[in-house]
């Protein structure tokens, strides 16, 4: 029995095992098959509907109709717009309503678009109002109050329809009793009575995984449900308008419909409901009209969610071009600015619905009138031969689109050609100036965004994201369904592929989709398969490398570089670098790239593709809040570690009754007979033995032994290689040290050491701190950075999640791993301006068993 207990047992870890190593694939899978399910179901549910009747529906839409369903589309936005301006007032950051208005927006017209996690609205949101100044915590809290608020909105409309209209819950015949609906709507409008009293009561605060999102005011919560609910009503009122012949009764029929199928194509996750929201629409409301019910469906896509997206995506780009043109002359933030710039994911998303636009009208005829005008022109074999590169073009675009993204030079010189190419081609297959009006825009907009693509890196040394390939595989099989629904009644032969000369819409298809499924899985198989070269680390730094990259970063931290316990990713050009170690399965890097703010973001994409190859994960330790977007861009989780402590040496003085503390403490120290210097060169050398002896006695002291990987430690090449700023005592022997982290360009002054004598007198710190900020000023450095205690303002608490509780356990009685808590107390004393600091990681478990191996390599104990 116990052997069978132990083999079930191993079962279940091993499934699991599997399970979190291909939760990715596995869920990318999952999206694919789902939408594949969901077109073959509006396939056979429309087998008897014609393309014919289709356009003659959509032609037969009254442009009043039209007109109407514009306006509740702006209806609708402008309430997902409210979404964001009321988070943004409930967590505290109230902002301008124009602000909430981009982010809002923006966001949900790209999140309702794509569905695919590598680019959703969130992405967008953390640029736009990160832009602002809003922490990542906050934009986390905004995604998770406006998804709330969405929901709320979705169940009470739901709730409200199943009260009102019996026998609403009815789908291909199966009815749900009236009895039952009730209960559920009940259920739902109880829940939000809770809700609502917890609020009235008091209740400002609930958690939901690791976030602590505080409830709104009742006011705020009434205007929030009160948005919700118009919004719902405005965008199904969008899919009313547009289906041809329905009167206004027939509208809470609709709106019971669209509900239905707005909550199952989320539960299935398919990339905007494709494919599953059409099965529910058309399952629900049989006694419809199915050629207008399926014209009014494609209508309600092209303005609810296609025009939005590409507004949307226009505007982000146009606005960020101009921004960076802005930028370019002003070199400091100019490079920070492009570095992050939202421009890539703006166009590596408009070029790929380029591709897209070229691949499905290439599934679909060729209006005759425009195909007898270019015949007078171009011989059939021209057109037909235009018709395949179109696609061919098209197919390429998505994968291109994939290398802007990645900011890729290389890539915006690819997309420009095809732009161009497609644009010519698309006239030559059938006039179609819709289409090559649209790939100039898109060209155009490329070009005026150009210097946000900075990387030199080819394309072909760029792993493809399975994330990005799901999407392409998803166009693919949209431009299989959308021909084999044009074309359900023809015949297929073998011989179309060969017969170029020979006209004919179902040829030119043909053709079109076997060349377009032929490239997207040669190209796929090409950029998987194939063994990517990643330029190798080296565990020494060259010395030109080292010097150019600290000429031009503010952060002190660089100078982790020399304890010699890391390697190193170094840029293309040799002007920036990345520092990490690894322990166990976690390839962990140290704070941010140092160098040039453009080059961070290749040397943190190389760090995860190496870590990905060796079957590990990517771990970015003590990230500035700088930093996060090109995370955010990985797609790794993120987790606030603390906040470090740095003192403006500009505004520093020991004047005034804020500091007479430190005052007395300095000027007692000083009638005591202690004296400060700065040891430089020999005098250094000269005194290494005195420090090493301090050193020691002060870790025997306190029962400790020499950190590692974010902290120094006593070693000659380390200690000698730059300035330690000392304390002697009245005998003149040492009796406190720090050394020094020093920058040429001056921007920030920093300590890793400091250590005293066991006898040292009282204050003997304090007074050593405040003769560096003074000796600091004297030497024209702008801040003073006292650093971080490492995984400290993390909550441990019953309701946190798994990673922050190990974190509260580990920095709280971990003091044998570390001994940091109690450095916030002591330099809080300094009035310091603080700062937060991030880990970014894989979500999920991932995350917890980050922190263990960061853990583990920092104490020294690994």
């Amino acid at each position: 029995m116990d052997e069978v207990t132990d083999t079930a047992g191993s079962a279940i870890t091993r499934a699991r095992a599997f399970l979190t190593r291909y939760k990715t694939p596995l869920s990318l899978l999952v999206m694919i098959v789902v939408t594949a399910l969901g077109l073959l179901a509006v396939h056979a549910l429309s087998k008897e509907i014609h393309v014919s009747d289709l356009r003659r529906q959509l032609r037969s839409i009254p442009p009043v109709h039209i007109l109407l369903a514009l306006l509740f589309t702006a209806g609708s936005f402008t309430c997902l717009t409210l979404y964001d301006f009321l988070a943004l007032r409930t967590i505290g950051r109230p902002q301008p309503y124009p602000l909430a208005a981009k982010g809002g927006a923006m966001s949900y017209a790209v999140g309702n678009m794509l569905g695919l996690s590598l680019l959703t609205g969130g992405s967008v949101r953390m640029r736009i109002y990160g832009a602002a100044g809003i922490s990542p915590e906050d934009v986390a809290r905004v995604i998770a109050i406006a998804a709330l608020t969405f929901w709320t909105g979705i169940f009470s409309v739901f709730a409200m329809v199943l009260l009102v209209r019996p026998g609403a819950l009815s789908l291909g015949g199966f009815n749900v009793p009236d009895w039952t609906q009730i209960a559920i709507a009940a259920a739902i409008l109880g829940g939000l009575a809770i809700a609502v009293i917890l609020s009235f009561r008091g209740l400002r605060q609930v958690k939901l995984g690791p976030l602590s999102l505080p409830l709104p005011s009742p006011g705020i919560g009434m205007a929030q449900l009160a948005t919700a609910a118009i919004d719902i009503g405005c965008s199904a009122a969008v899919l009313f308008v547009l289906v041809p012949g329905l009167g206004w009764e027939s509208y809470p029929t609709l709106l019971t419909a669209y509900v239905i199928a707005l909550i199952v194509a989320a539960l299935t996750h398919a990339p905007g409901g494709l494919g599953v929201f059409e099965t529910v629409i058309l399952v629900a409301l049989p006694q419809i009209d199915k050629s207008g019910l399926l014209s009014g469906l494609i209508a309600y896509r092209l303005i609810y969610y296609v025009l939005p997206f590409l507004l949307a995506l226009g505007t982000l780009a146009a606005s960020e071009g101009a921004r960076l043109h802005r930028h370019l002359g002003q070199v400091a933030r100019g490079s920070r600015f492009v570095a992050t710039s939202i421009a890539p994911f703006a166009m590596g998303s408009l070029v790929f619905a380029a591709g897209a636009i070229l691949l499905l009208s290439g599934s679909l005829p060729t209006l005759p009138d425009r195909l007898r005008t270019v015949r007078e022109v171009l011989p059939m074999l021209v057109v037909n031969f235009s018709h395949l590169v179109a696609s061919l073009i098209g197919t390429l675009l998505l994968f291109v689109g994939y290398g802007l993204y990645r900011r890729l030079d290389a890539a915006r010189h690819a997309a420009s050609l095809l732009l161009l190419a497609g644009a010519l081609f698309a006239l030559m297959r059938g006039i179609d100036y819709e289409e090559a009006a649209t790939l100039l825009i898109v060209f155009g907009l490329l070009r005026w965004t150009g210097p946000a693509f900075y990387r030199r890196t080819a394309f072909s040394a760029e792993p493809l994201s399975r994330r990005w390939l799901a999407a392409v595989i998803v166009v693919v099989l949209l431009s299989a369904w959308l021909g084999m629904f044009a074309y359900k009644n023809a015949a297929y032969n073998g011989d179309y592929w060969w017969e170029l000369g020979r006209g004919g819409d179902v040829p030119r298809f043909v053709r079109a989709l076997v060349l377009a499924a032929l490239v997207a899985v040669g190209i796929a198989i090409w950029r998987l398969a194939a063994p990517h070269h990643i330029r190798q680390s080296v565990d020494q730094l060259p010395e030109d490398v080292w010097t150019g990259a600290l000429a031009v970063t503010g952060n002190a931290e660089a100078h982790l570089a020399r304890t010699g316990d890391k390697r190193f990713l170094i840029s293309d050009d040799g002007t920036a670098f990345l520092m990490y170690q690894v322990q166990g399965r976690s390839w962990i890097a140290m704070g941010d790239p140092v160098g040039p703010a453009e080059r961070w973001s290749s040397l943190m994409w190389r760090l995860r593709e190496t870590a990905d190859r060796e079957q590990g994960r990517a771990v970015f330790y003590q990230l500035s809040a700088e930093a996060l977007p090109h995370a955010i861009d990985l797609g790794l989780g993120l987790m606030k570690l603390g906040e470090e402590a740095r003192i403006d040496l500009g505004a520093f003085t020991l004047q005034g009754g804020a500091r007479k503390s430190l005052r007395n403490t300095h000027g007692r120290m000083e009638r005591e007979g202690l004296r400060f210097e700065v040891l430089e060169g020999e005098r250094l050398e000269a005194e290494y033995d005195a420090l090493t002896a301090l050193s020691d006695a002060w870790l025997a002291d306190k029962k400790q032994k020499e950190k590692r990987f974010s902290l120094g430690r006593m070693d000659r090449d380390y200690i000698l290689g730059g300035p330690v700023a000392i304390v002697r005592d009245p005998q003149g022997q040492i009796t406190a040290f720090a050394n020094l982290w020093t920058l040429p360009g001056r921007e920030e002054l920093s300590i890793d050491l400091m250590r005293h004598a066991p006898e040292a007198r009282s204050g003997t710190m304090d007074y050593l701190f405040t003769e560096m900020f003074l000796w600091g000023q004297t030497q024209g450095y702008r801040w003073f950075n006292l650093g971080m205690a490492p995984l400290s303002g993390i909550e441990n608490r019953r309701l946190a999640p798994l990673w922050a509780r190990a974190a509260g356990l580990l920095y709280r009685h971990g003091e044998v791993l570390y001994g940091y808590e109690g450095l916030r107390a002591y330099k809080e004393k300094f009035r310091p301006i603080w700062r937060s600091r991030y880990m970014a990681a894989p979500r999920g478990i991932g995350m917890a068993q980050a922190l263990i191996d960061t853990t583990l390599l920092v104490s020294g104990k690994a």
